[in-house]
């Protein structure tokens, strides 16, 4: 016993040093992202963002943004009960450009879209449902699991070009002989990583050492589906290399969903910084934008496109690493969105004189 201890000890301080020395290196040589972990697991929608939430996150190159969410992984820290008072209640869906990655709270572009209607005097209250790395099904699933709780007068969907690879990785639905779609419980790996990242020990060493994200890093990309096609990757607008029959049947059903809510919907294309450069360039939209509005032809209103108004924007549209809009592209963005939602509240208000004061 006298001789183990010493040996253990040498070996704890051997281990101590070696992971000290592994945490310098990689903040020297390969610095990660950190910050609180940002998803924890709910049994009917999978990964969402972690609830009561208050953090920042920060990329390898010290740019960050700070966040917050409520009770329900909303963004932000206000909560929304069935009772929604004289408000007209708008719930945007959506992935990360909706959320705000990038942004603050208040630089979000639901946050945004609010301020500016409240300041044009209608009763609103927007809830931001966005959430990174989620497509349409997801949607779909919010709208079946929390829409009869939310009771929206208005849902805003905001679609991004991989929402339709999102949309393939069969999370929450399986297609059935006759195309109907059959609920899934959520199994994929950004729910399963939400379960494991959520442990005590291991949620402590990701939101504070490098050395644990790299890893990380390096588990997810060797787990990863080797047909994804990642954000950010270099692609040919005019190569549609989907399929996107399955989204349209996800498009259908959300549109079919919202009248049994009492509510509204209008579509917003969110282009990335790429497709906007390409229409920049040749006065053409992608392959991706096309589909998009193609599936929607039968919606004679309701559908628009963020392409052309950031292609008015000079300059960049994203936040250096993150690559996602900037807070100047965020406020074109809902200075946009206002706009159609403006109308919107101007026909309510004809029929049930509700929206303002």
């Amino acid at each position: 016993m006298q001789r183990f201890l010493p040996r253990a000890v040498v070996v704890l301080l051997s281990l101590i040093a070696a992971l000290g020395l592994a945490e310098w290196a990689v903040r020297t040589f390969s610095p990660q992202i950190t910050g609180e972990v940002v998803f924890a697991y709910h049994p009917d929608l999978g990964a969402i963002p972690v609830p009561y939430q208050r953090g920042r996150k920060t990329s390898p190159h010290g740019v960050g943004y700070d966040f917050s969410h409520n009770s329900q992984g909303f963004r932000g820290n206000r909560e929304y009960g069935p009772d929604k008072g004289q408000a007209i209640r708008i719930l945007f869906v959506g992935d990360s450009f909706t959320y705000g990655v990038g942004v603050d709270d208040a630089q979000a572009i639901p946050r945004q879209v609010e301020e500016i209607l409240r300041a044009r005097n209608y009763t609103v209250e927007i809830i931001n449902a966005g959430n990174p790395g989620k497509g349409t099904d997801y949607a779909l699933r919010l709208l079946q699991v929390m829409g009869p709780q939310l009771k929206p007068d208005l849902v805003a969907l905001c679609f991004f070009w991989n929402d339709y690879l999102d949309n393939a990785d069969g999370e929450y639905f399986r297609l059935g002989e006759n195309e109907e779609l059959i609920p899934e419980k959520p199994r994929s790996l950004t729910a399963k990583k939400a379960r494991i990242e959520n442990l005590p020990g291991i949620n402590w060493l990701l939101s504070r050492s490098h050395a644990a994200n790299l890893v990380r890093a390096g588990i997810v990309n060797l787990l990863r589906p080797s047909g994804r096609i990642q954000h950010g990757k270099k692609y040919n607008p005019r190569e549609v290399t989907f399929n996107p029959q399955l989204t349209g049947i996800f498009l259908k059903q959300v549109i079919a969903a919202v009248p049994g809510l009492g509510s509204d919907i209008l579509f917003f294309y969110l282009p990335e910084e790429q497709e906007v450069n390409y229409y920049r360039k040749s006065g053409d939209t992608t392959s991706y934008e096309k589909s998009f509005f193609n599936l929607l032809k039968f919606q004679k209103k309701g559908v628009y496109s963020l392409t052309k108004p950031l292609s008015a924007i000079p300059g960049e549209l994203e936040v250096p690493y993150w690559g996602h809009y900037n807070p100047r592209a965020t406020l074109e963005v809902a200075r946009y969105i206002s706009g159609p939602m403006e109308e919107w509240l101007k026909t309510r208000q004809s029929r049930t004189g509700a929206g303002r004061p």
